[in-house]
């Protein structure tokens, strides 16, 4: 497995699989998971609206972007209730998802999480995530980019 910050705009990012997470409570999305909304014409939001995502705990809906994105397609993780979504929470569904990257053959990702209720120093998810995918034995040409906010205006108004 391979890692890399990515600091670049969203429209330049060419990969496989987009991978954000979506609290419960998160109306509309934040961070990339906003980002992504707003680039894609609301189109999760109005997911969100008709019950097709939710943002619970375990969800996971995969979507395919047909373009609108330079990734083919988008993977939403539900958290739950923010307060509730700890770090050992953000390792277990990391290792769930490296389990499905796998099944998939997935071998080029973007992941964003939004930090767990219990980080106490700024990239503990990150840290927490990465490692959860390392034990879940990703394939060595796995290339995974942990997308970082930069300072643009459409990141920070949806962070």
């Amino acid at each position: 497995m391979r890692v890399e910050r990515y600091t670049k705009s969203l429209d330049e990012l060419e990969t496989d699989l987009l991978v954000t997470t979506l609290s419960s409570t998160d109306r509309p999305p934040k961070g990339f998971g906003g980002l992504v909304d707003w680039r894609l014409n609301g189109f999760v939001s109005r997911r969100i609206l008709d019950g097709t995502v939710s943002g619970r705990a375990q969800e996971s809906v995969l979507i395919p972007l047909h373009r609108r994105l330079p990734a083919r397609r988008l993977l939403i993780l539900g958290t739950g209730e923010p307060q509730q979504f700890k770090l050992s929470d953000a390792r277990h569904l990391s290792y769930q998802l490296g389990k499905a990257l796998t099944r998939l053959k997935v071998t080029d990702v973007a992941i964003s999480f939004l930090p767990a209720s219990d980080e106490k120093l700024p990239g503990e998810t990150e840290h927490a995530v990465l490692d959860a995918l390392e034990q879940s034995s990703l394939a060595r040409e796995t290339m995974i980019r942990w997308l970082v906010s930069d300072s643009s205006p459409d990141t920070k108004e949806n962070a």
